[in-house]
């Protein structure tokens, strides 16, 4: 059941398409880079795989 729920909510985020966003909106991919170079800056490891 759990496996065909998430094929639903999977289904539903595909058809969906993309989401816009404002130019001085800042998205997730945004955000990843963001903490990859924090960690670094920081010699944090922990988060290295995000």
């Amino acid at each position: 059941m759990p496996i065909k729920f998430a094929d639903d909510i999977t289904k539903e985020i595909i058809n969906r398409g993309k989401i816009s966003v404002k130019n001085n909106c800042v998205t997730g991919e945004q955000f990843e880079k963001w903490l990859r170079r924090e960690n670094e800056v920081n010699g944090n490891k922990r988060n290295k795989s995000i």
